[in-house]
């Protein structure tokens, strides 16, 4: 009877548990569900279990003390080492084990190269295809590349390593510019812009900065990817230090404290938006509160100018053209907006509401309308926005709402009529006409995603490279490698840099060679 009634009351707490998860749209949901309901199982199954056999009321008092004691004695074993992955799910370890990032060079030892930025674009000519990657998600920041196309059959083709290394902590992925790659990552106490030669992946130069940024459930270091522009790196830090490098050397020409000189806080999760080039300016996101948008002159760091109310989200803004006029779009804390590329001025402005972070990048359709994506309940949005009026400002119309493409830390891609990418660690296909899902399919975590063609590039949140199909007809797998290490999370978005692609995680990088479709080996470059 004892056995039976234990087992009554832990099928109910199970059967309460279930129900939860099952109805929570998103893994973030489910995983507090299931942790919430976890606990309050544990505890009313032990205190069942002692009221009803623990003997005296003494020696009932006494067990229920040595076992509140037993697991606080426990808690000092082990230590929380950050999500497991972009579910929310926490991650323990020992609490003697070696913390990520520990004992790795600072890389002080490294001499400034010397020479102009210029030379290693000129006496370097990779086999195959080539194309300078200068900031995140490509030249344009949509995650989308032309020009060629990929060998798909990497059974008979397979990717080729080039190299791989150990690297610091953090979310940044890489600029390519010639033999210049350049990210960011964290080494112990010290914030660093780091350069490594793209051919051999053996460190040129680094930058330091004394800073950590530090945040419980997405882990240490710098988020965003540096700019590459000329001769030039802008690199933002996760605690809103802007710096001016020079390429050929990782000499320091000017440096920003952006939040401190705007009398405005870091964001929950840090700086994560890359700096934007726009002639002679170099634009970055704000904090915590206003000013939205800052603009500094891109060679001598001097105040530009400053704009908008909203404060900062993690998305990284964008130069486009809407409604025939060229702008800036920035997805925000509470907002989608519009702003002159010069002045930073509103031009319109759609209210998005909510408290939950909206990393995905805005993707431009038609010239006229704008896709943006998010998870926590926030769904995907398509606006089209209107030519301005006479006071210069446009009208926001929503086409719809969705939430059959809930991105989280990822973008879209759009090919076509269809958008692809990876709702909630998913990889599925929505129709651009009214949101509806065409297929979902694939399990590859909380990774990253780009289109080459008509190819699919996924880094899945484990470490594998995966090629689809993009075409709504069904989910289709061409490839895999695996690329990283999987045992850790691979955020950070990968680079292609013509048929050269490289993939990052917080404790390694490296480096492929891609098969492509062409006849022969000719060296070939492509200008973004």
């Amino acid at each position: 009877m004892r056995i039976f009634t234990i087992l009554c009351v832990v099928v109910l707490l199970a059967l309460a548990i279930g129900i939860g998860w099952l109805h929570a749209t998103e893994n973030f949901a489910s995983t507090v569900a299931t942790a919430i309901g976890g606990v309050i199982a544990f505890a009313v199954v032990a205190l069942w279990a002692v009221c009803r056999f623990g003997g005296s009321v003494k020696s009932k008092i006494v067990t229920l003390i040595a076992g509140v004691l037993a697991v606080g004695g426990s808690t000092q074993l082990f230590r929380y080492n950050g999500s497991f992955d972009g579910s929310s799910l926490p991650q323990f370890t020992w609490r003697w084990a070696p913390e990520k990032g520990e004992g790795l060079d600072d890389l002080s030892n490294l001499k400034q190269s010397g020479g102009s930025a210029s030379a290693g674009l000129e006496d370097w000519t990779p086999p195959g295809i080539y194309q300078d990657s200068p900031g995140y998600l490509g030249a344009d920041r949509t995650g989308t590349f032309t020009g060629f196309t990929l060998e798909t059959d990497w059974e008979k083709y397979p990717p080729q390593e080039l190299w791989r290394i150990k690297m610091g902590l953090g979310w940044s992925g890489f600029a390519v510019k010639g033999r210049y790659a350049v990210t960011q990552e964290q080494r112990d106490v010290l914030e660093m812009v780091t350069c490594y030669n793209f051919e051999t992946g053996e460190p040129m130069w680094a930058h330091r900065n004394n800073a950590r940024f530090s945040e419980g459930m997405g882990g240490d270091g710098p988020r965003a990817t540096p700019q590459i522009d000329g001769d030039r790196v802008y690199a933002l830090g996760a605690t809103g230090i802007l710096d001016c490098l020079e390429l050929a050397t990782g000499k320091l020409l000017w440096s920003r404290q952006v939040l401190e000189e705007n009398e405005t806080g870091n964001p929950m999760y840090g700086k994560s938006g890359s700096p934007l080039i726009i002639e002679d300016q170099v634009i970055v996101t704000g904090g915590e509160s206003g000013p939205l948008l800052v603009a500094y002159d891109r060679m001598t760091g001097e105040p530009a100018w400053k704009n908008g109310t909203d404060a900062a989200g993690f998305s990284s803004p964008v130069l486009t053209t809407l409604g025939g006029v060229e702008q800036i779009v920035s997805v925000n804390a509470r907002s989608v907006t519009g702003h002159h590329p010069v002045s930073g001025d509103e031009l319109w402005r759609w209210p998005w509401p909510g408290t939950f972070p909206r990393p995905g990048q805005p993707q431009i359709i038609g010239g006229d309308r704008v896709l943006v994506t998010a998870s926590y309940g926030l769904g995907s949005h398509l606006l089209k926005i209107s030519a301005p009026t006479a006071d210069g400002k446009s009208n926001v119309e929503e086409i719809w709402e969705s939430s059959r493409m809930k991105t989280k830390f990822s973008s879209v891609c759009i090919l076509g009529d269809y958008a692809y990418g990876l709702d909630e660690g998913q990889f599925a296909c929505i129709n651009l006409e009214n949101g509806d899902r065409e297929w979902k399919d694939g399990r590859y975590g909380f990774g990253q995603n780009l289109l080459i063609g008509d190819v699919l590039l996924v880094q899945a949140e484990r470490g594998q490279v995966v090629l689809l199909r993009a075409t709504p007809e069904r989910h289709q797998e061409l490839a895999t490698l695996d690329a990283l290490a999987s045992d850790t999370k691979s955020w950070n978005t990968p680079t292609l840099a013509g048929s050269y692609l490289i993939v990052r995680n917080d404790v390694e990088a490296a480096c492929y060679r891609l098969p492509v479709k062409i006849a022969d080996e000719t060296p070939i470059r492509i200008q973004p």
